[in-house]
């Protein structure tokens, strides 16, 4: 096994501390450096995707802007030879809803980190589908540190649209409605069985959330994913209606370290339904803008 990170920039080296802790043969290539920035030694840069069958190369993982995921996809996939090279490129896939087939690949996992959260992970245990009534997502961060390049829905609302698919996989939105004030945007869905979805996000706040809360039939969950922590809320059985918080048991662990590991086992994240309703979203907007 071998895994070449294309891009070395912020996440590019966040994935490489990765695999070089687990101890994986790696290669990194970069057309946009003249060298290698943190001295990774020329002796691991890979020049032209030419080379991957040849070093061997069995994981590709794509870490570039989003606007070059596309194209460096499909040349990936033209330079494989063996047409078994698995492929781990970072949200969004694509950025454009024409591209939407690439996804069909077998061979192409998205790079949606959050469904590998210990919390996230922890809640797909204990919900109970058929039971929920509301679930809400929020994901602010601070103004002076937050990416001010694109908005906050571009930015990080891939994320949550992901895990509402990913703890959903079955419900299909019938209604949706969008709003915006500045950089802060609210968003509200319903499923064709009745679940509501209420999002928030916005990069020009005062303190950092990564936030859900569940509401169930008969009990509520609280999430706090930077802590990886997860409560629920009940009421006793005992007659008294006192009620009841119970920490439910999260196996705290790096969200990538753990989306890389899936991925050198071969497990495929397939975000093509999450991917289809953020295109849906955008359009909305679009129009409500116009």
């Amino acid at each position: 096994m071998k895994i070449c990170v294309i891009g070395v920039g912020k996440m590019g080296k966040i994935h490489l501390k990765y695999i070089k802790a687990l101890g994986v043969n790696w290669c990194w290539l970069d057309p946009n450096v003249d060298s290698d920035p943190d001295a990774y030694s020329e002796y691991y840069r890979m020049y032209s995707l030419d080379d991957l069958n040849h070093l061997n190369v069995t994981h590709v993982i794509v870490a570039t802007p989003e606007s070059t995921h596309y194209t460096i996809m499909n040349q990936i996939m033209q330079a494989d030879k063996t047409n078994n090279i698995k492929i781990l490129v970072e949200k969004p896939a694509i950025i454009d809803r024409e591209h939407m087939h690439i996804m069909d690949a077998s061979n192409i996992s998205t790079g949606m980190v959050e469904r590998f959260n210990p919390a996230i992970q922890s809640l797909k245990k204990v919900i109970d589908v058929d039971a929920v009534l509301s679930i809400d997502f929020v994901r602010c961060s601070t103004m002076p540190v937050s990416n001010r390049n694109v908005s906050s829905l571009v930015d990080v609302g891939i994320h949550d649209i992901d895990l509402f698919c990913y703890l959903f996989p079955d419900e299909d939105v019938v209604e949706k409605k969008i709003m915006v004030n500045s950089d802060t945007y609210t968003l509200s869905l319903m499923t064709a069985n009745n679940i509501i979805g209420r999002f928030i996000w916005s990069n020009e706040t005062f303190y950092k959330e990564r936030k859900v809360t569940v509401r169930q039939c008969d009990c509520g969950y609280s999430l706090d994913l930077i802590d990886q922590v997860v409560k629920q809320f009940s009421v006793s059985k005992d007659g008294t209606l006192a009620n009841t918080v119970r920490d439910i048991y999260v196996e705290k662990k790096s969200p990538i370290l753990s989306e890389i590991q899936a991925f050198i086992n071969d497990e495929i994240v397939d975000a093509r339904k999450s991917h289809a309703l953020y295109f849906d979203i955008l359009s909305a907007l679009k129009l409500k803008q116009n």
